[in-house]
Parts: C-alpha cells; sequence; structure tokens
C-alpha cells in the first residue's frame, strides 16, 4: 500500500507511523473481526486482526528462533493469551489462522514449551 494509505489504516486505530508500540499494546487493540471504518481510497473496510493479534504469536517465533529459552519464556504467556481469546472457527483473518497453527506445531517440534517452565 502506498504510504498515504497506510497512515489512513493505522489512524483508525489511534496508531501514527514511527510512533513505537510494543507487541502488548498492539495486542491490547484486538477485538474479534473488527473492522475499519471505510477508507477513502476504495471505501473498503480493513480487518485490525493481522496487525493486532499476529503481533505476539510471530514475537513468539521469533524468540523461537533465538534459541534462548528465557526469551521464549518470557513471550509464551503472551502467545498463549492470544490462543485463549481468539475464536479461530470466527476469525475472518487466514493469517492469524495460519501464525496460530505455526504456534501449535512449533510446539510440537521443540523441547522449548511455553508453560511447562512456570
Amino acid at each position: 500500500l502506498p504510504q498515504e494509505q497506510i497512515h489512513e489504516f493505522l489512524g483508525t486505530l489511534g496508531l501514527e507511523p514511527g510512533q513505537p508500540r510494543t507487541v502488548r499494546e498492539l495486542w491490547n487493540l484486538y477485538e474479534q473481526n473488527q473492522y475499519s471504518p471505510p477508507m477513502s481510497w476504495d471505501k473498503r473496510r480493513r480487518s485490525y486482526s493481522g496487525l493486532c493479534a499476529r503481533a505476539p504469536l510471530i514475537s513468539w517465533q521469533c524468540a523461537l528462533l533465538s534459541r534462548d529459552p528465557e526469551l521464549c519464556r518470557q513471550m509464551a504467556p503472551l502467545a498463549e493469551e492470544v490462543l485463549g481469546k481468539i475464536d479461530l472457527a470466527r476469525e475472518a483473518s487466514g493469517w492469524v489462522a495460519n501464525e496460530a497453527i505455526v504456534f501449535l506445531l512449533l510446539n510440537l517440534a521443540t523441547d522449548i514449551k511455553p508453560s511447562a517452565h512456570e
């Protein structure tokens, strides 16, 4: 998307480009199947799920790929919270479902279990 369109979409969530946000802050903006108002360039509404719900799941994947067990344990509770709140059967974002599946598959494939070390 052109930069102006990205700025408009982020603005509908109260975000500004270049304004740092934590993964937790993005997740706190998530609501199941919440959409933006119609965008000026095509009048379509955009889902916030990809921006707000994928970030915690991707962050956990990055922690896992770092091979740092402590970092993985730090990120796991947030990823688990995401999976506990999202109703994947009703979620409009296929990307969120993909990230959830990757999270579960990586848990099966690794010896770093999210809740096992609490």
